[in-house]
């Protein structure tokens, strides 16, 4: 049997990525988020945002737009 992994695609929620913050944030929940989200993508996953989240993360975070 072969052990081949396929890419996944993942659906983040807003509340989620927000809570990474940015590279320069210390807080620890956000720093294994950050890590978390990094190997995500490092594994090859796909990260979407739903055009509901798209429209949560607008809202929370009105500056990153």
């Amino acid at each position: 049997m072969s052990s081949i992994k396929k890419s996944k695609v993942l659906v983040i929620d807003a509340c989620v990525a927000g809570a990474a913050g940015n590279s320069s944030s210390t807080d620890e929940k956000s720093r294994e988020l950050r890590e978390f989200l990094k190997s995500v993508l490092t594994i090859c996953h796909k990260v979407i945002f739903t055009d509901d989240i798209t429209k949560e993360w607008k809202s929370l975070n009105p500056w990153r737009v």
